[in-house]
């Protein structure tokens, strides 16, 4: 029987993460993938569809096909996540809870300077 192999955009795709989480996994040795060396500068990975299910198991995560990408095991969706599925709509975005969160603040004003001025001493913050 013929190996199945998912690149690491398509297992990135079916385990919900980023492509960068794989290629982090695949660095570090914890996910096994087979290596085509394209030119002197660029590589592709292949990985095994058994190989990927093996490391998404170990970490809990299974792939979409079994209905719980990135859920931990014995844990459910709750209502939280449920909610999140379903469109924004107007009526949805003033039952949220968002709209009017911050009316009782007098230090606001008007929301487009406030907006300037918060991202004025973002930019200019030392990081030490």
């Amino acid at each position: 029987m013929a190996k199945e192999y998912m690149s690491v955009r398509e297992l990135a795709a079916e385990a919900g993460v980023s492509v960068q989480a794989v290629y982090k996994w695949i660095e570090k040795g914890e996910l096994k993938a087979e290596v085509a060396q394209l030119s002197k500068f660029e590589k592709r990975y292949h990985i095994t569809r058994n190989a990927a299910e093996r490391f998404l198991r170990s970490q809990h995560r299974l792939l979409k096909k079994s209905g719980l990408v990135g859920a931990k095991r014995h844990e459910r969706p709750g209502p939280a996540a449920k909610r999140a599925k379903l469109p924004l709509t107007p009526k949805t975005l003033l039952e949220s809870g968002l709209v009017g969160l911050w009316k009782d603040r007098d230090d606001i004003g008007d929301s487009i300077e406030f907006a300037r001025k918060l991202r004025k001493r973002a930019s200019t913050r030392h990081h030490d």
